[in-house]
């Protein structure tokens, strides 16, 4: 199925750093829009400390893609947007 068709997902747009949810979850994927050298990393946190777990490593995604990830986090879900970058996040 997918990331966007699932009913239970909750969806949050950004172009910024971002604290998506705080507390437990499920990131299921995200997908970008567009993109202009522009970063995203993933940490289960409700900050972006780098000294806590991540989630995912920095990666330079590309426009039109859709990551599908349906990965748990404990104690939140802040996603790193670097550069120039717009994405759509879905999660529970």
């Amino acid at each position: 199925m997918p990331i966007g068709t699932n009913p239970s997902n909750t969806y949050k747009n950004m172009t910024a750093s971002t604290l998506l949810k705080s507390g437990q979850g499920v990131l299921a994927g995200f997908v970008v829009s567009s993109t202009t050298s522009g970063t995203v990393t993933i940490y289960d946190s409700a900050t972006a400390a780098t000294s806590t777990d991540i989630m995912l490593g920095t990666i330079t995604p590309a426009a039109g893609s859709t990551y599908k990830l349906d990965a748990a986090f404990a104690n939140g879900c802040y996603i790193v947007c670097a550069n120039t970058i717009n994405l759509t996040a879905y999660y529970v």
